[in-house]
């Protein structure tokens, strides 16, 4: 909400008076605002920071809201959901290039699979940008700007991680537990694979992807994603900064599984 935006709250006073007599009164109220490389360790029993354990709640309690309402007719939506756009934050060890921003979502496409938005917004000759190339599968793209997307299966340890260049190149890899890697998922037919395309207007930098379900963990029926989505920004220095959801490690690392959230396994809208 734009700051300075105000709604004025009425409530009802109650005057104990002699006589009995009730008055009303009304007041205003100001509108309150809602408040790779990785670590080389892994600790057991790991937990999220404050930050993510708070976004995580949110996320959650808007998808059982959705669950509470999917036999009726009230559509529902929350974060979990496309129509919001989630603030990426960086590393308190990696800060944002000045006068840099970064928001992201994910939603169901209509043509089947999971589309992932990133918006930066940058001043001119700020960043290193890739540019354009074949829509090949590349590895080491997290080299330099680079979005990213790590997609598990809540309540397992298994996840896959994409990544996508504004050049349009991307790459797909699979882990059976946190930093163990798994043979890279095999993408024989282009029209099978995933898809990213770039668009530039003025300071804005718009990437979508579209990965098909088949790429996707396999999920069974009443089972839920966990999803995390990040970026690697390079300013024109060739400094990078790691942004996220949130970041519940000492030092950047998108495979944390406390930086995922919960996404929903069904598609329940499309953003127009």
């Amino acid at each position: 909400m734009p700051k300075g935006h105000q709604v004025v709250v009425s409530s009802l006073v109650e005057n104990h008076r002699s006589d009995g007599e009730k008055r009303a009164a009304s007041r205003t109220v100001p509108a309150q605002t809602p408040s790779p490389q990785p670590s080389p360790t892994r600790g057991e029993g790991v937990r999220a920071s404050a930050p993510c354990a708070t976004k995580a709640l949110q996320v959650r309690e808007g998808s059982e809201q959705i669950r509470r309402t999917r036999s009726g007719r009230a559509e529902k939506r929350s974060n979990c959901e496309a129509k919001h756009w989630l603030p990426l934050v960086t590393h308190p060890t990696t800060p944002a290039p000045p006068g840099c921003s970064l928001r992201a979502r994910w939603f169901w496409s209509k043509q089947g699979g999971l589309v992932l938005d990133y918006r930066l917004v940058a001043p001119r000759r700020a960043l290193i940008i890739p540019p354009g190339a074949s829509a090949t599968r590349v590895d080491g793209l997290w080299r330099h700007t680079c979005c990213e997307a790590f997609i598990g299966i809540r309540g397992e340890t298994g996840y896959r991680e994409f990544n996508f260049a504004p050049s349009g190149q991307w790459a797909l890899y699979a882990f059976s537990d946190y930093r163990l890697p798994l043979a890279p998922p095999a993408v024989a037919d282009p029209a099978a694979a995933p898809s990213c395309h770039c668009q530039r207007r003025r300071h804005l930098w718009r990437l979508r992807a579209q990965v098909p379900t088949a790429l996707l963990p396999e999920i069974t029926a009443g089972r839920d994603w966990d999803l995390s989505l990040t970026a690697v920004v390079e300013d024109r220095e060739g400094r990078l900064s790691y942004w996220a959801l949130c970041h519940p490690a000492a030092a950047p690392d998108f495979h944390h599984p406390g930086g995922r959230l919960p996404a929903l396994a069904e598609p329940l809208s499309v953003p127009q």
